[in-house]
This record gives structure tokens, C-alpha cells and sequence, in this order.
């Protein structure tokens, strides 16, 4: 019998006993301290031979340094056909083997389920070197598939990875051999192990990844392998910042005296909402007074948000009884104001909606903030229009209770204005009183609507800093977002009446894709309408958990809070809940991929202050920093940081600087400061105005100190570790890295 025979029985003979349950992944060649694609091994140096990379047989003739491994076994032809291995079978290579439960200097991978047993048990291996004689080839032969057939009988019993594949880990050399396959020892300052000691193989879907042995990844997630899941029920450590993430709350009836404001400063609220949807001026201003007292209590600060009210459609129920609709039943939309509203008859304060309706559209009547419960809140479908009344038939039975009722016709143009006549009032006068730091605009439908409205801020005078946020609600606002993206400071993902404009398996790709495109131009991103059920529930659903966390590793900035804070029961414990979820969700955020995927959306060549923010990020993971600091004036460079998602905190030193209106002199900073308080990962400090930030001396350093001192007192820092500084220094920027002292 030939030896080409031999060959191809065996072979045969373990295909059967070992057929593939999974696709056969690339095999890869540790080369250092990264995987390349496979190729030729390279030949063994005196110096440090690799043992992964060293030829089977030297020039001086000694045998090679073998790796363990459990390899793959397939048939002559699979082999062939596998692109990613390097095919001898079937060859007159005088160096081919075919490894079976041995040792090889081959790399290889684990793809049938086995224990592993001593190197004296399992040692054999089938070569074709011209020294051994056939016979003592098929003695061997024969010898290692009665042994395979031994070992499959005894692994199926025993083994505990099933079904699983690994990757091949390193033997630990010992007295210039190579012991029994192991796990690798620690690596030493002399020779470090070439695989890190935390993880000896890395699981993915499909096989064995690449890059980074000790990690896994996915689009959104980094997880440490191997992952323990009795780990998840561990506590998670205390930090001062709860979240990267920002909490933007809404201060209303349950939610406005100094205690429970104080209680939701504590909890991570940084932006305090105030939705002029809901009472008057003179009722936000007490919660505002309430609010700067409780900040002056807590040492926590807050920025302020005006929300409009913008095109709004409402149902007029001056009466505040429960209304109650039962299904099937018609309702008559009236613009009559006069009339009291029932079941029969619901007052609105829009004339215009009998001309933009038609039979078959749909309309959604709910509470104020609905949270789109089908016992508060009701859908409707226009059956005739008689004048300027719409009669519409309920579709779902339904109790509306409250004061304020919203409606919202699905895909409807109304023809009001975005910034209506009531908006301008209150932002001229509770607006500018207060120097409010973000504009919400409501119901943002086109760039122009951004444009108007930052015009008039201007003509406001103490207004001019203050951001604008779009609010995308409707299908006419997402179709020109691209330009409001453009015009505005930042967007506003309305998830409540968007998600009635939307089909529901829309909402997640819209949300996903305008988050991206904030992320990549560098504006904040808010989310709302997360845990609803919050609102009378101590505890959110899975679902809502699931969502808060999947719109932190979308990129999001903040979450905003409606109903859940504003006449929700439990505001305090809402904003707890919402910061724990999003510091898990920032934990597996896959940071790595997300800087690599903004850099190459930058492009070629950047522009001086993102190359500046982009190495300070890249500098600051690579050292390990516990903080990054960054000396500014507008608030620009800080936030340049900030959209590269550092996994640490980023502290924004606001320089102040001296202006004057030709009336008088003022310093500007304050609204810098608090305009951060929105960004994911940027935490403001405003530093003492007689210390510039472009300073050439030594008063950097002493503001630098006061940043490190904020540090420390805070728990962000701690002796000897690392801090990466961006700072101007004369006309040049600049990015170091120094290292705290005892």
C-alpha cells in the first residue's frame, strides 16, 4: 500500500469522527503583539525565537519549538478549498505534516469539543520527512486514529466546551522544551508573553477575531472576555460623576420645590427643562428661585432650558373634567372654543385643521407628555369633514384626565408658525430675565425656522450666546434635517409625537441615523420619551431599560425627561435610574471603534483645532489618563473633545474674558460653563478672570492647579496618575501629559 493511500484513509477515517461544526475562521500569526494574515513561517533567530512564526526545521537541523494545539481535522479537499490556510495536503512538501492531537509550530485553532490531555499521551503527529521509513509512518498512523477514536469516546463524556471554538493559546517554554498545554504564565519585565494574561482567547460569532485578544467586539459593544455573567450582579463602584451621559429633567408640579430639585441635582441632572406648555411665567419663575437655591445647597450646577410651545394643537377643556371616549363611538373636533368639552364634542385651538384633514387620516389625542397608554390616551380616524368641524370615530376606548390635552394629526402640515407670537413674548421677558442657556424649538420643520429664531435672540441682546436645540416632531422635520442639522446648536429626537408620524419599525433607524449624523458634526444629541412607565412606577419596564442603554451606545448626549419628572411620582429615583443605566451602557460603549469611525468621516487634511482634540483623546487613552483638561474660551475646543467620546471625564477650564457693549464692561465664560452641561463627558469649571488662556506665563500653571485640586477633592484623580492638558500657550496649541505627584 502507497503512502498516498495511507494518507488518504486516515484522513477519511477522522473527517468522520470529527466533522466541522462550524465555518473554519482565518488562521492567524501572532507577529508582534497583532494578528497578521497567514504566511510563510519565518526563519527561527538565535536572539528570541517566536514560537509561533519559527520554521519546522532550522539550517543547523534542530527541531522547532512546537505550540499545543487541537487542530481542525478536514478532508484533502477542504483543506484545499479553505482560502485561509496555507494548503500542503496532497503535496511533496518534505516538510508536511497533518497534526492531529499533538504538537505543531503551526498555528491553529480548537473546532471540535475536547479535554485536553498530557503531551506523553497524545504525541503523535503524521510527517513526510524522507528519514522516517513508511512503516513506521503506518504503525504511527494507526496507532493515533485508534487513540483519536479513544479520546473523541472520552472528550464527549467529559468536556464542558462544546461546540465552542478557541483559539490556540502558547506553551510556556521550560528547560528549552515546551511542557504540556497550558494557560501562559505571567509576563515578566525579561520576556513578556506575547497574549495578554487577562484573557487567553476571545470568542466571537464566526470564529476567532482579530486585533485585540482580549476583548470583544461588536458594532456597538466592548466586552472583556471571557465574561463571567455571575459579574453582572457585582455593585459598581461609587464615582463623582454618575453618568457621562447627561440627564436633562423637567421641573413641573411634582418636581419644583428645593427638596426634590436638590434631590435631582444629587441624582445627575445637569439641565433643568422649564416647558411653557404647562402655567405661565410668573409659576416657573418660584421654580426657578427654587432651583438656584438648591444648587447654592448642593454645589451642583444646573443650566436652564426654555421650552416653546411652537405649533401645539390642544384640546380646550376649562371645565378639567375626565373626559371618557369609548371605541367606535364619533367625536366632534371643533375650533368653538365656547363650547364645554365632553364626550361628544372636543374644543381645539387650531381653526385651520377641517382644510388639512381628510377622510382616513389619523389623529392622536393624549395627556400632556402622553405616555401612550391606551387607557389615557385615544386614536382617532377623520370620517367627515362639515366646516370648519372634523367628525372623527374613536378607535380605541380611552379616558382623557388632566387639564391639558395634546393632539397630533399623523403626516399633517399645520400652518402655523414655529415660533409663534406667546413664544416671543415669554423668551423677551422670562427668557432674558433669566439668561437662559438653550432655546427649545418645538416642532422644527425647516432651517429657516432655526435661522428666524436665532435672529431674534440676537435683537435681545443678553440672549445672543444662547443655543438653539431643534426639536425634530414630525415626518416635515426629519425630511429636512440634514440642513436644520446645519443651523442649529444641537437636535432634540421628539420620540413621542415623531413616534406617531413614524411607522414603529422606523422610529429605531431614524434615531440611529440622526444620532450619527450629530455625533459626526459634532452637536449634541438629546433622546426623549425613555421610561414612560416611570411616570407611576418605581421601576422601568426591561424594554425601557434596553432602550436607555442602546441610545448610550448609539453616541447620544443626554436624555431628556418629560412626564417621568414633571407629574411623575418619582423624579428623584427616575434621574437615579436613568444615570445607572447609562453609566453600565458607557462601560461596553466600543469607544475604539467610534474614534476611528469619526476620524475617517473627518477626513484628510483636519483642520488645526480637531487635530489638536483628536490626539488629545488618542493621547489621553494611550497613557491611561484619568482626566483630560482643557483650557478654553468658547468652549469650542472642549467640546472638539468631547465628540471623540474619551472614556474619561473632560474637564472644560472656561477662561473668562472682558467685553463691553460700549455701555459697560462684563465678562463672558458664564454660558460657556453651563452650555457644557449638555455634552457627553464634558463637566465645566470656570476659572478666575485674570488668568487668560492664552497666558505665556506662569498663571497656567496656577490655574491648572485649581483644576487638579477640583480633581482630587472630587475623587476624579488621585496621586500618580496621569492627566492630559490641551492649552494654548501663545500662538501655538498644545497637548502634555504629566504625571501627579504624591
Amino acid at each position: 500500500m502507497k503512502l498516498s493511500q495511507v494518507r488518504k484513509i486516515i484522513e477519511l477515517t477522522l473527517t468522520t469522527l470529527f466533522t466541522p461544526t462550524h465555518p473554519t475562521p482565518q488562521n492567524a500569526r501572532k507577529k508582534g503583539g497583532d494578528f497578521s494574515p497567514p504566511r510563510s513561517p519565518a526563519p527561527a533567530t538565535g536572539e528570541g525565537r517566536n514560537p509561533l512564526t519559527s520554521s519546522s526545521r532550522n539550517q543547523e537541523g534542530e527541531s522547532p519549538p512546537f505550540s499545543p494545539i487541537i487542530c481542525s481535522l478536514a478532508s484533502s479537499n477542504s483543506r484545499k478549498s479553505d482560502p485561509y490556510r496555507k494548503s500542503t495536503v496532497g503535496t511533496n512538501s518534505k516538510n508536511w505534516w497533518t497534526p492531529i492531537f499533538g504538537w505543531s509550530s503551526e498555528p491553529d485553532y480548537i473546532q471540535s469539543s475536547g479535554t485536553i490531555s498530557s503531551k506523553n499521551e497524545v504525541s503523535g503527529w503524521i510527517r513526510n520527512e524522507t528519514e522516517r521509513s513508511r512503516s513506521d509512518k503506518l504503525l504511527r498512523g494507526c496507532f493515533m486514529a485508534e487513540k483519536v477514536k479513544e479520546l473523541r469516546k472520552k472528550t464527549v463524556e467529559t468536556s464542558t466546551f462544546h461546540d465552542i471554538m478557541y483559539h490556540s493559546a502558547i506553551a510556556r517554554k521550560k528547560g528549552g522544551d515546551f511542557s504540556p498545554l497550558r494557560w501562559p504564565a505571567p509576563a515578566t519585565e525579561e520576556g513578556r508573553n506575547r497574549l495578554p494574561t487577562s484573557s487567553r482567547f476571545w470568542v466571537g460569532w464566526g470564529g476567532v477575531e482579530k486585533e485585540n485578544p482580549g476583548k470583544m467586539h461588536s458594532n456597538h459593544l466592548l466586552l472583556e472576555e471571557p465574561i463571567r455573567m455571575a459579574s453582572i450582579l457585582e455593585p459598581s463602584k461609587a464615582n463623582f460623576f454618575p453618568a457621562m451621559t447627561k440627564i436633562v429633567g423637567t421641573l413641573g408640579p411634582c418636581s419644583r420645590s428645593v427638596e426634590v430639585i436638590s434631590g435631582c441635582l444629587k441624582a445627575g441632572m445637569s439641565v433643568a427643562r422649564f416647558d411653557f406648555s404647562w402655567h405661565d411665567a410668573e409659576y416657573h419663575q418660584d421654580t426657578l428661585e427654587n432651583l438656584k437655591a438648591a444648587m447654592k445647597s448642593t454645589k451642583k450646577l444646573s443650566s436652564v432650558m426654555l421650552d416653546t410651545v411652537g405649533p401645539e394643537l390642544q384640546v380646550v377643556n376649562k371645565t378639567e373634567h375626565d373626559i371618557t371616549l369609548k371605541a367606535d363611538d364619533k367625536v366632534i373636533l371643533t375650533p368653538d372654543q365656547g363650547q364645554e368639552a365632553s364626550s361628544e364634542v372636543l374644543p381645539i385651538n387650531f381653526a385651520g385643521l377641517s382644510k388639512a384633514v381628510k377622510k382616513g387620516d389619523t389623529i392622536f389625542l393624549g395627556q400632556y407628555l402622553f405616555t401612550g397608554s391606551e387607557t389615557t390616551s385615544v386614536w382617532l380616524e377623520v370620517d367627515e369633514v362639515k366646516g370648519d368641524d372634523v367628525v372623527s370615530v374613536v378607535k380605541n376606548s380611552a379616558t382623557l384626565s388632566g387639564s391639558l390635552f395634546t393632539m397630533h394629526a399623523s403626516q399633517i402640515r399645520i400652518n402655523l408658525p414655529t415660533l409663534s407670537d406667546k413664544d416671543k413674548q415669554v423668551i423677551s421677558t422670562w427668557g432674558a430675565q433669566n439668561k437662559i442657556d438653550f432655546l427649545s424649538l418645538s416642532y422644527t420643520r425647516h432651517a429657516e425656522d432655526v435661522r428666524e429664531a436665532r435672529e431674534y435672540l440676537s435683537k435681545l441682546g443678553d440672549l445672543s450666546q444662547t443655543q438653539i436645540f431643534a426639536k425634530i416632531e414630525n415626518v416635515e422635520g426629519l425630511t429636512h434635517f440634514d440642513e436644520i442639522l446645519q443651523e442649529a446648536d444641537g437636535i432634540i429626537l421628539s420620540r413621542g409625537n415623531l413616534g406617531i408620524d413614524l411607522p414603529p419599525e422606523k422610529v429605531f433607524f431614524f434615531q440611529k441615523s440622526a444620532i450619527y449624523k450629530c455625533n459626526m458634526a459634532g452637536k449634541p444629541a438629546v433622546v426623549t420619551r425613555v421610561v414612560d412607565t416611570m411616570t407611576t412606577n418605581l421601576r422601568p419596564t426591561r424594554a425601557e431599560a434596553t432602550d436607555v442603554a442602546n441610545a448610550v451606545l448609539d453616541g447620544c448626549d443626554a436624555i431628556l425627561l418629560g412626564a417621568e419628572t414633571l407629574r411623575g411620582l418619582y423624579p428623584t429615583e427616575t434621574i437615579s435610574t436613568v444615570g445607572k443605566i447609562c453609566a453600565e451602557a458607557e462601560k461596553v460603549f466600543n469607544q475604539d471603534q467610534y474614534f476611528k469611525k469619526t476620524v475617517k468621516y473627518v477626513g484628510e487634511p483636519m483642520t488645526h483645532l480637531e487635530s489638536i482634540a483628536s490626539s488629545a483623546v488618542r493621547a489621553a487613552i494611550k497613557v491611561k489618563a484619568s482626566v483630560i483638561i482643557c483650557f478654553t474660551s468658547s468652549g469650542r475646543a472642549a467640546r472638539l473633545i468631547a465628540k471623540y467620546r474619551p472614556t474619561m471625564p473632560v474637564l472644560s477650564v472656561v477662561i473668562p474674558r472682558l467685553k463691553t457693549d460700549q455701555l459697560k464692561w462684563s465678562f463672558s465664560g458664564a454660558f460657556e460653563a453651563r452650555q457644557s452641561l449638555i455634552v457627553r463627558g464634558l463637566f465645566p469649571l470656570l476659572a478666575d478672570p485674570r488668568h487668560p488662556a492664552e497666558s505665556t506665563d506662569a498663571t497656567n500653571e496656577s490655574v491648572l492647579k485649581v483644576a487638579l485640586d477640583h480633581g482630587k477633592a472630587s475623587g476624579i484623580v488621585k496621586s500618580h496618575d496621569r492627566v492630559v492638558v490641551c492649552q494654548k500657550v501663545g500662538d501655538a496649541s498644545v497637548v502634555k501629559i504629566i504625571e501627579l505627584e504624591d
